[in-house]
């Protein structure tokens, strides 16, 4: 039986808006993450955006933090006085909407000579930009867009690196899996020892991540954006070879049981959505961390309603014997969020999971669809459509079970 984990999503949930990743659009964040990307999940019922922009006064933290480091103009080597860094807003504003459009390597570069021309404490914007349009090009060139904006990037005063590195380290799962045919295969150190050099999605996770460690250890990273950088990494962990996930996600794990309670969702979410292309050792690790969350005594609605929906997507990934208990388990904590679209959302994700129990009776998939079908009940007419699709899939799951049930029954003589 095929699994159901892809690296597509519907059209209906496929598309990855600016609130999807860390430090995008506006580079200050802006949205409470936790959704999975394209790459994340196959399962169409995905949790919903928990978008929220953060307070002004937070949402603009890095450019206030940073402002006082900024300067109008600098001196050359020679002495000479270079052009004054643009503090105009309107400036910012249309270099931000041109960069919106780009879909080549020239045109990112040309946008980032624009926004060199701006005040430091104005770049995020336009760069967090940017750091989204790098999806978008061609694949051969985002191994060079994703080094360019980094370089833009690592340039800025700690305090405005955050965001937009949880971006990057995001992002990175969009680089080639490979070199591209102009660039050298391994470097030459890596040839000489007869090794290959890590894929340019590798290598991308590994320098954000180390350029996270740079802001930290100066102590210029507030918890929420602790959590923007835990959930861009643990959106591309996967990227790492193979046999370095156990060691990465162990620290992930970790980092993120470091977060206060209530941020710890976005990132533990975003690593069940991943456990498709995680190490098998990793799998039910994960899966248990990411449960613990939401039975801590402090564990509040939104850090349920992130968490319960990526568990429900992520059943399938346990060992047999552990996934009909599990699901069963998992739908009184359905019902209980109170965030509509979530419980939906969990609710379709869990009856997904049912064509793939293991089955040894005709009971193991008509147990589940009972205890689910309470909670789905009758969708109206207004009812969103992940719930319509699970009232839909359990509907079919019910003449199954009939069906196999009238196989079974002895004949009339």
């Amino acid at each position: 039986m095929s699994s159901i984990r892809s690296r597509s999503l519907p059209p209906s949930t496929s598309t990855r808006s600016t609130s999807d990743a860390p430090g995008t659009a506006d580079g200050t964040g802006g949205a409470e993450r936790g959704r999975p990307t394209a790459r994340q999940s196959g399962l169409p019922g995905v949790p919903p955006s928990h978008a929220r922009k953060r307070a002004a006064s937070e949402g603009s933290n890095e450019a206030t933090r940073s402002a006082h480091t900024s300067r109008a103009a600098s001196s050359t080597p020679a002495g000479t006085t270079a052009p004054a860094l643009s503090t105009d807003r309107g400036k910012q504003d249309d270099i931000t909407t041109a960069a919106q459009s780009v879909t080549t390597l020239a045109g990112l570069r040309a946008s980032l000579g624009e926004v060199g021309g701006l005040d430091e404490s104005l770049r995020a914007r336009p760069l967090g930009v940017l750091a989204d349009r790098i999806g978008q090009l061609p694949e051969a060139d985002r191994t060079a867009a994703f080094s360019e904006v980094f370089a833009a990037t690592v340039k800025l005063p700690l305090a405005a690196q955050s965001r937009l590195l949880a971006n990057l380290a995001f992002r990175a799962s969009d680089l080639p899996e490979s070199a591209a045919p102009h660039e050298p295969a391994a470097s030459p150190g890596a040839t000489a020892s007869g090794e290959t050099a890590p894929s340019p999605r590798a290598q991308a996770y590994a320098k954000t991540a180390a350029a996270m460690a740079h802001v930290e250890q100066g102590g210029q990273a507030t918890p929420h954006e602790q959590s923007d950088m835990l959930m861009g990494l643990s959106n591309s962990a996967w990227c790492l070879p193979h046999d370095q996930h156990p060691q990465e996600i162990s620290r992930l794990l970790n980092r993120i049981d470091e977060l206060p309670t209530g941020l710890r969702g976005a990132a533990a979410s975003v690593l069940v959505y991943q456990l498709g292309a995680t190490h098998a050792d990793m799998k039910p690790i994960v899966f248990a961390r990411a449960a613990q969350h939401i039975e801590a005594p402090d564990a509040d609605d939104k850090l349920v309603a992130q968490i319960v929906p990526a568990l429900a997507a992520g059943v399938h990934q346990l060992p047999g014997e552990r996934q009909q208990p599990t699901l069963e388990a998992l739908v009184p904590r359905i019902a209980m969020i109170k965030e509509g679209p979530a419980r939906d959302s969990a609710l379709f994700n869990a009856v997904l999971q049912i064509q793939y129990l293991p089955l040894t009776s005709i009971e193991d998939l008509a147990s589940p669809a009972r205890a689910l079908r309470e909670v789905v009940g009758t969708p109206g007419p207004d009812a969103s459509e992940s719930l319509r699709m699970a009232d839909k899939f359990l509907t079919q799951i019910h003449a199954k079970v009939e069906q196999l049930r009238a196989q079974m029954a002895p004949s009339a003589t």
